[in-house]
């Protein structure tokens, strides 16, 4: 659930060279304000308070994006208004376990 980044969408890094600065002002850049970003042509990263938060964000990620891929054979999958993303934003925020 993309929710889980605290964001309303997963921001996609612009390419460039690993290990470069330019790639790590575009990952910057693109996780500005969530917990993760996918990387051009690398893959993905997250953050979290710890090691063990930040790892189960990357495999809901990976999970996320393996959906969508499917979903993407099939036809266009339905994208959440931002209405309704500030919605589910502040349910999973306040969601207490």
């Amino acid at each position: 659930m993309i929710a889980l980044t605290e964001a309303k969408s997963i921001k996609v890094a612009d390419y460039a060279l690993f290990g470069s600065i330019k790639l790590s002002k575009n990952i910057t850049k693109s996780i500005k304000n969530s917990k993760c970003c996918l990387i051009s042509n690398h893959g993905q990263i997250t953050i979290g308070s710890d090691l063990e938060k930040a790892f189960e964000l990357s495999e809901e990620v990976e999970l996320l994006c393996e959906y969508y891929y499917y979903c993407m054979l099939k036809k266009s999958p339905y994208i959440i208004s931002n209405k309704e993303m500030d919605k589910v934003l502040e349910k999973i925020i306040n969601y207490k376990s």
